[in-house]
């Protein structure tokens, strides 16, 4: 034993001398059992220098530090620093301990591993190990899809996220009954989301989509006419009540050039002779260009007939018959046409205006054929259309003032022989003077009326009975036939008339 300043590395420094460290201690200050620092290649576990660390800690430093609790063994003091993990914690995911995985992983040999990239929730690594899957995709089996594969469906109340199976009856579906079906097995045809072996009436079997398509609106029945990838075109046969069939199409009534032949159901073709036509091929109701309707026949002329007929052209060029009793006529101001009560074409009662009346018919001012001419008109059957000329406005003027005139002197005159006869004659009765004061001015009135004229009984009229037909105190009345030159024409009468003669002298009467 020696005396020494200092006790050398190694050893502990006490009162009873320098001691030497444990075993691999290159410091112990303390007491010689408990290390605080360990040679080259040794860690301190505790007080003691060891090899390696023991397990739950780890080398740092030159110590051997503790791990997280739920690490068995670590690569750092951190959670997530984990090597292995402790039997409370046996899953280990990206260097954390866990007792269960979290979603989107599944546990594998002590481990949670992340889910396929096409899983929401899985029971294992693989694409085909899902449990269930991201919105929008279904889960088909262990399988997430866009789309479920035929034969099943994805159901629309958000229940359930996985395809379930369609009807038996349905290749595909929206839902489960068998009314849900999009398409069907073997050589059935999808019908409104039924699978049928045969279309229903009013549809047609459009085979390329496997499906029966509506006929169109107003279509009975029709049949397939052409189809294309994506579409099917129907030709109708058949159409409801009031329609009528025209190349495939059901129509509210036939375009012009075609006609329905009495209670047929469609319409046909019109002859070539016509523009239009009804009821048969060949009686049309207007023509081609040039040519010229004749509406009772129905047929069609290059020019209208010169006697009963004139051509017209609105709305349609046609031959319409001239108004009764007329004989040739001409187009009128308003050549507008009406239908016949059987659908025919008839011209308007103004499409025409007469121009030569028929036989001893003369023509008015109406262009109308008339017997005798009225009032203001005088017949001039010698001329080259046969008509009622209008009397002179100045003759009826000058024949108002002179008849007016010619009263005023007759009634004068007629005064002063009232006078003259009293003052010769013996008095009369009251009674007789009335009677004859009244025969005058009766006479003297009926002379002043239009339509009475001076005539001479000598010459114009022959009595036919000497009697007359009753008699006044200055007139009597007579039977007679017209014989003057004209004078039937003249007066506007019959040939037998009435004539009143004023007694005395005088021959003439009115």
């Amino acid at each position: 034993m020696r005396c020494v300043a200092g006790c050398p590395v190694g050893h502990n420094t006490s009162a009873g001398g320098c001691s030497p460290c444990g075993s691999s201690c290159a410091s112990c200050p303390l007491s010689a059992e408990e290390c605080v620092q360990c040679e080259r290649g040794k860690v301190l576990a505790g007080t003691m220098c060891v090899n390696s660390c023991p397990e739950g800690t780890l080398a740092q430093g030159g110590l051997c530090a503790g791990c997280a609790a739920s690490c068995a063994t670590c690569f750092g003091p951190a959670r997530d620093q984990c090597l292995t993990c402790a039997p409370e914690w046996p899953l280990l995911l990206e260097g954390a301990c866990l007792s269960s995985c979290p979603e989107g992983t599944a546990e594998d040999d002590e481990l949670c591993v992340p889910c396929h990239e096409t899983c929401a929730k899985c029971v294992g690594p693989a694409r085909d190990e899902c449990t269930s899957c991201p919105v929008p995709d279904i889960l088909s089996g262990s399988l997430c899809v866009s789309v479920c594969p035929a034969g099943w469906y994805a159901p629309l109340d958000g229940g359930l996220n996985t395809c379930q199976a369609c009807h038996p009856a349905c290749s595909a579906c929206s839902g489960p009954g068998d009314d849900q079906c999009t398409a069907c097995p073997g050589e059935q045809l999808l019908e409104d989301h039924r699978c049928v072996d045969a279309c229903s009436a009013g549809a047609f079997a459009c085979l390329r989509k496997r499906q029966c398509d509506r006929c169109p609106p107003g279509c009975r029945e029709c049949t397939l006419a052409s189809e294309t990838s994506d579409q099917c075109t129907s030709a109708c046969v058949a159409c409801e009540q009031g329609l009528l069939l025209l190349d495939g199409k059901c129509l509210a009534e036939c375009p012009g050039g075609t006609f329905a032949a009495g209670q047929e159901a469609h319409c046909r073709p019109c002859a070539s002779a016509c523009a239009t036509c009804m009821g048969e091929d060949d009686f049309c109701t207007s023509c081609p260009a040039g040519l010229y309707l004749m509406p009772l026949s129905g047929g069609c002329v290059v020019a209208c007939p010169a006697i009963g007929f004139a051509p017209i052209q609105e709305p349609v060029n046609m031959c319409a018959a001239c108004a009764a009793g007329c004989q040739r006529c001409a187009a009128g101001p308003r050549q507008a046409h009406a239908g016949a009560a059987d659908g025919r074409m008839a011209a308007s009662s103004e499409a025409t205006i007469c121009t030569l009346c028929q036989g001893h018919l003369l023509l008015d001012r109406d262009s109308g054929c008339v017997a005798t001419c009225g009032d203001g008109f005088f017949a001039d059957p010698e001329a080259a259309v046969p008509s009622c000329v209008p009397c002179p406005k100045h003759s009826i003027g000058l024949g108002v003032g002179l008849g007016m005139l010619l009263l005023l002197l007759i009634l004068t005159g007629a005064l002063l022989v009232v006078f003259l006869r009293r003052a010769r004659r013996k008095p009369q009765s009251t009674e007789d003077t009335l009677n004859e004061d009244a025969t005058m001015l009766n006479t003297m009135v009926e002379l002043s009326l239009p339509g009475s004229i001076m005539v001479n009984i000598a010459t114009d009229f022959a009595p036919l009975d000497d009697r007359p037909l009753g008699s006044g105190t200055q007139a009597s009345v007579y039977a007679a036939r017209a014989v003057g030159a004209g004078i039937s024409d003249r007066l506007g009468c019959p040939e037998v008339v009435a004539i009143k003669q004023l007694k005395g002298p005088d021959v003439h009467g009115h």
